[in-house]
């Protein structure tokens, strides 16, 4: 079949879906009761009633639980429950006890993916009465993300009602995503009793994920005892970053509680960043608090660059309901750079305010690339309201690129009110790219509402980027609207990008209605290309919709490269529905030129989310290879979060590991850990076996570790003994002083017992040097026949 006829025979399958949609949507049978055959749990109910069983003859017997419970099993049968203020009558008078009987006895229900709205209904009303109870039938669950979704929405409710007993379990769990979300609402609530108490929460989470919760802490210390959490702070011995986190709180905090105040502490402090966040975090949370009094105040301090930054603070954090006091803070900016600046901040609310000063003001400044970007600021605010007094204003602007731009969104908001009206203006529009560049927006503007007028539009304008992006829009909805007319002029479509990305398109719309239909005509086109982007296409909607069927009709499949690259191409999806059939699918029916890369990405985004579950995949792969492969994968996903897992990972199983493969994997580990805890990283070396990666790994460890605590890093480098390590470990931090002050990194040295890399780490100090100051760098390089071995002077 050649592509023309491929075409034909798509087009058909195409129709024949269309007249049969209402008749399938109508009678497509549902999906099985989402319960399985089996009975309850509770041996005295499963001998009762079975829950194939639609009423029970013995029903008068029962008591309120149980009824109750036959209630819920019927409006489960064939479909999902859904909750109605019925229930919610039915369900309120209900005790403690009762609730828990009654989950106990709906148990095979609850654990069923579908019943979602249920599950989390029943489990958050026991919690409310007993929280910890629901916890603990949760806890008993196994782990997977049904489980902690609604494990998380219940310990919750056991944290605001009983915190010190919910922390205690939460510090019971295991290292996971579930615990780091838990620590973190335990961290705010224990904040707004106890900030000491959430500090010593905080270290419950891994270092890169602490900043917001100290953030929070602070904040919240602030609000309540300003001076307490300030005290604490100017002690506070930690990371920069989390340092910076807990000062961005605190004077949000204390802003919104006393802002004058706060500002005042903040202009108190010595210059530099911590000056400058402090500052910048008082502003804004003054803006939040009383932004009218911080107009007042700014305007008491001397006209100078401080005042100036602290007015583009409190701008970009203004409220558009106070356009009065938003302009009272542009008066106090001088001119130049600093005024376009804050206009780009208050146009949107000056347009809706009074569009035309808006303009005007933006029309005063000077040409250049500003103006224009204020200029389009302007028109697309107005166009939202009053499209035609805005295109009145913009035709009377010379001709240029950036006016076709801005006419394309006022046509776009003119059709939307007036479609006729918005033709008939685009017509009476000169020849030109201006008037190819309003078609093209009327057609984007038409797709739903008119498909076919809005193909005839795009069919009147050359080929281009417009194309591109409308003719696959069009093509789906010219087929819904008119699918006889639309055949006619998909097949009109000139060959090109325009007409494969609207077969995509259309193979994605016809997979959601007939799959089976769409999987036909993919296999129908015989053009490679196309054939390999339109089934996987149809492959990944239809995973999204009926796995099952997907299955079945795989599994059908007879030609070994098709079922691979079906096979591949699932695997993407079938990663986040069904990871254990992923890897399955991977092992036996991919190809192996493709598998590895496979594995790898499966195991990635596996382990992201259930590394638990995703760990013990290593163990179904057979070859060393395949093994690697999987392995690098689960190292990426968790060094993203928890390097020092990942380590622990690699060394229980990572030996098959080639040495390149383990040099890569231990690489990516260690750039992780040293960016946000380099400490840790270099106490963690000794672990690794190889000795030149060792040093490797040290050298980028101790540069980060130099970075962020300098201090700290020298008083480590002191109780090294001279060694072959510790000359890798000062060669770091010479190389980082080099380019920040070169006399200090001289000093370090004679601390490098290899004579190699200290006249390596002498010349670059000496680069460095001569480029910041050349008469002080040759005073220098002229004693270094006679270099010392003394201790490096501070």
């Amino acid at each position: 079949m050649n592509m023309q006829g491929g075409w034909k025979f798509g087009l058909a399958i195409v129709l024949a879906v269309l007249a049969g949609i209402l008749l399938w949507t109508v009678t497509k049978p549902r999906t099985p009761a989402s319960v399985p055959p089996g009975q309850w749990r509770d041996g005295n109910w499963s001998a009762r009633v079975s829950l194939d069983t639609e009423q029970p003859a013995n029903v008068a017997s029962f008591s309120r639980v149980e009824r109750l419970a036959l209630q819920f099993l019927g409006a489960c049968r064939g479909k999902v429950w859904r909750r109605s203020a019925v229930w919610d009558q039915v369900i309120e008078p209900l005790r403690s006890d009762e609730l828990a009987e009654l989950v106990q006895k709906l148990d095979p229900v609850l654990r069923q993916p579908v019943q979602e709205e249920l599950r989390l209904y029943l489990m958050e009303r026991w919690a409310r009465r007993d929280p910890s109870a629901a916890v603990m039938y949760l806890s008993s669950w196994p782990a997977s993300q049904l489980r902690d979704a609604v494990l998380s929405r219940c310990a919750r409710l056991w944290l605001e009602s009983n915190l010190e007993d919910a922390s205690q379990w939460i510090r019971s769990l295991p290292d996971s995503m579930l615990r780091h979300e838990l620590v973190n609402v335990a961290v705010l609530l224990w904040a707004q009793v106890d900030p000491q108490e959430a500090l010593r929460w905080v270290q419950e989470l891994p270092a890169m994920l602490r900043g917001s919760s100290y953030q929070e802490v602070f904040h919240t210390w602030a609000m309540d005892n300003p001076g307490a959490a300030w005290e604490m702070w100017q002690r506070w011995n930690t990371s920069w970053s989390h340092k910076e986190a807990a000062l961005t709180g605190l004077f949000r905090g204390w802003a919104r509680l006393a802002p004058e105040q706060a500002v005042e502490q903040a202009r108190a402090m010595s210059p530099g960043p911590w000056r400058r966040r402090a500052m910048q975090s008082a502003l804004e949370g003054w803006v939040t608090a009383a932004p009218s009094n911080a107009v007042a105040h700014l305007a008491s301090w001397p006209a100078d660059a401080e005042r100036t930054q602290a007015v583009m603070t409190l701008l970009e954090n203004w409220p558009d309901t106070d356009f009065t006091g938003a302009r009272l803070l542009l008066d106090l900016l001088p001119q130049g750079l600093g005024r376009k600046s804050a206009l780009e901040i208050l146009l949107p609310s000056w347009v809706r305010a009074d569009p035309g000063a808006a303009l005007a003001a933006v029309q005063a400044l000077p040409d250049g690339p500003a103006k224009i970007e204020l200029l389009g600021m302007v028109f697309q605010q107005w166009g939202l309201d009053a499209p035609e007094a805005a295109l009145a204003e913009l035709k009377k602007l010379p001709p240029g690129t950036r006016r076709s731009d801005w006419l394309e969104g006022l046509f776009q908001q003119l059709a939307d009110r007036d479609v006729r009206h918005a033709i008939q203006s685009a017509e009476e529009w000169p020849p030109g790219e201006e008037k190819n560049a309003i078609a093209a927006a009327l057609a984007r503007s038409l797709v739903r509402q008119d498909p076919a007028l809005a193909a005839h539009l795009l069919d009147r304008l050359p080929i281009g980027p417009a194309h591109r992006e409308l003719v696959p829009e069009i093509a789906v909805a010219y087929l819904q609207a008119h699918p006889e007319h639309a055949q006619q002029w998909i097949h009109s479509l000139p060959e090109g990008l325009p007409k494969q990305l609207a077969l995509q398109r259309i193979a994605q719309w016809m997979t959601q209605q007939h799959p089976e239909s769409a999987m036909q005509w993919a296999l129908s086109l015989e053009e490679p290309g196309v054939q390999s982007r339109i089934l996987e296409t149809v492959i990944q909607q239809w995973t999204r919709q009926d796995p099952i069927a997907l299955w079945t009709w795989f599994s059908s499949l007879r030609d070994p490269s098709l079922k691979s690259h079906v096979a591949r191409a699932w695997t993407i999806e079938l990663a986040y529905a069904d990871p254990a059939l992923a890897l399955d699918v991977i092992t036996q029916h991919v190809d192996s030129s493709q598998r590895h890369e496979a594995l790898d990405r499966l195991a990635h985004t596996w382990a992201r989310w259930d590394l638990q579950s995703a760990v013990p995949g290593l163990s179904k792969l057979k070859s060393v290879e395949e093994k690697d492969a999987y392995l690098n994968g689960l190292i990426r996903a968790v060094a993203e979060t928890d390097p020092g897992n990942a380590l622990r990972i690699w060394l229980q199983h990572g030996t098959f590991q080639t040495d390149a493969s383990a040099a890569s994997s231990l690489r990516l580990i260690f750039a992780q850990w040293a960016m946000n805890d380099p400490k840790s990283a270099v106490n963690e070396l000794s672990r690794i076996p190889d000795g030149q990666l060792r040093a490797e790994m040290l050298y980028e460890a101790g540069y980060q570790w130099s970075i962020q605590a300098p201090a700290q890093y020298e008083a480590w480098l002191r109780t090294l003994p001279p060694d072959a390590y510790r000359d890798v470990a000062v060669a770091a931090h010479v190389d980082r002083l080099a380019s920040e002050n070169p006399q200090m990194a001289t000093s370090w040295l004679s601390w490098i017992q290899d004579d190699r890399i200290r006249q390596q780490k002498l010349h670059q100090i000496a680069a460095h040097w001569l480029r910041i100051n050349p008469q002080q760098a040759s005073a220098w390089l002229a004693t270094q026949p006679n270099l010392g071995t003394g201790q490096p002077s501070r």
